[in-house]
């Protein structure tokens, strides 16, 4: 063999620096570290600063609330109806993938029941809006409104989890989240969401910070709505484009169906990913970083690394740079891990990663992990988050972080075909780049815990067995 040292791949085989490797009765006795411990986000952290009483932090990421968990676990993390008391909204705008909309409703605040709603669903896949306005007649919920987001490429799915209020001070709330409208999505599952709101006079006075007018994430969600031809969100574009914000590096992603060229190109999907990360993390793209995506589903990604994932996915995450010094991990549960979970293989109802896929890409295998989040006390806990990372593998750090509904496909992400110059998107996904490393917050636990001789990922198809 030539004595020239062998360049890696972005999905070889890594060090093992980047795991740890223990007995597994072990892990399971040992004391639950405290994340500051682990070393994976800075121990500094800004103060809270409760305006209004509320305990919600512009610009953080909180998990939903697990019933039955240790109080530290669920500490800083809120159930829909405790989002929304703190809320209080008279006004609504809900994009979701599947809704419960009788719960929906309960969730609110009992004077707030009655007060304006928008849904947006997709018009194939997850709830429609047949469903909901039968449901809304039946009901006699004259205060909802129903619109459809159109899905012209097929197998594309209304994916996106966003959520836009208005209370009665005017003040505009966002919440980006991994979750359906649905309970056991909120009560049952690890989910994550983003907080945002408006900046009211009043609190901005007691409390001096950087206000911008402009900043970049508000216009990118004015520009996510754009993208619906849906009469009604004229008003929330211009509420957002005249209201302050708080300033903050991070940016929201997203994806919107269709076949998109030339400048268009790069504002969608995992291109805009490259395009931000190319501006805002040019310094770090150079060095040796490690990827870790999880996700609750995986797509067909071709027969090898080199077709999608570690081709044009990889050099998205990495800013446009070169991607032989990255090395890529995927977390998903394994069939032991969704068995073992608090609610067995019902849990396993909201994996969907199918048999027949998973045959067409065993490459796959030698890169994924397993679920594990003893730190937040959530291994038992089947993640429906979805968290893309980047992390420095000497400091253990990591450098920005995505937190979306889009799963690992490319009907979520997008396809460059025609020699790279048409990004193909099927379906409307949400998420948001946290680039401010005091608000990145990973659901699981780091070092990974990789699949040993054996394990295999749940499979869909396991439901069905007995």
């Amino acid at each position: 063999m030539s004595g020239r040292k062998r360049a890696r791949g972005a999905w070889s085989e890594d060090e093992d620096d980047e795991f740890e490797e223990k007995d597994e009765d072990e892990e399971k006795g040992k004391k639950v570290k405290e994340v500051e411990e682990v070393g994976e986000v800075p121990a500094k952290r800004p103060a809270t600063i409760l305006i209004d009483n509320s305990p919600l932090e512009p610009h953080k990421l909180y998990f939903t609330k697990i019933d039955g968990l240790p109080d530290r676990f669920n500490e800083h993390a809120y159930n829909l109806d405790e989002l929304l008391s703190h809320i209080k909204p008279v006004s609504s705008v809900h994009f979701n993938f599947m809704i419960d909309t009788q719960w929906l409703i309960s969730q609110y605040p009992s004077r707030c029941r009655n007060t304006p709603m928008t849904i947006i669903v997709g018009d194939k896949q997850g709830t429609t809006v047949k469903e909901i306005k039968s449901e809304a007649e039946k009901e006699g919920w004259t205060n909802i409104n129903v619109s459809t987001a159109s899905l012209p490429i097929p197998f594309g799915t209304h994916h996106s989890k966003l959520s836009l209020f208005e209370d009665d001070d005017m003040t505009l709330h966002i919440v980006v989240s991994t979750a359906n409208l649905l309970p056991y999505d909120w009560e049952g599952k690890t989910q994550l969401f983003y907080y945002m709101k408006s900046t009211r006079k009043l609190s901005f006075e007691r409390f001096p910070r950087r206000v911008e007018k402009g900043i970049p994430i508000v216009m990118d969600l004015i520009e996510y709505l754009g993208r619906y031809p849906i009469e009604g969100l004229t008003y929330w574009k211009d509420r957002m484009g005249e209201t302050e914000f708080e300033y903050t590096v991070n940016r929201i992603v997203f994806s919107v169906p269709g076949y998109h060229k030339g400048d268009e190109m790069n504002k969608v999907g995992h291109m805009l990913v490259r395009s931000i990360l190319k501006k805002e993390r040019a310094s770090d793209q150079n060095s040796k970083k490690t990827l870790v995506c999880q996700s609750s589903s995986i797509g067909s990604l071709g027969s090898h690394p080199s077709k999608w994932l570690g081709g044009e996915f990889t050099k998205s995450m990495r800013g446009d740079k070169d991607i032989l010094n990255t090395h890529c991990w995927m977390i998903y549960p394994t069939k032991d891990d969704v068995e073992g979970s608090v609610d067995g293989n019902s849990s396993g109802g909201s994996l969907p990663y199918a048999k027949k896929t998973a045959e067409k890409q065993e490459w796959l295998l030698k890169n994924m992990c397993k679920w594990r989040s003893e730190n937040w006390g959530r291994s038992r806990i089947m993640p429906h988050v979805k968290s893309y990372m980047q992390v420095d593998p000497n400091t253990r750090r990591f450098d920005w972080q995505i937190v979306t509904s889009a799963n690992l496909s490319k009907a979520a992400w997008g396809e460059l075909q025609k020699d790279g110059q048409q990004l193909m998107i099927r379906s409307y996904e949400i998420g948001v780049l946290v680039l401010d490393p005091h608000g990145i917050r990973v659901p699981f636990d780091y070092p990974l815990c990789r699949y040993k001789d054996g394990d295999r990922p749940w499979y869909i198809d396991d439901l069905n067995d007995d």
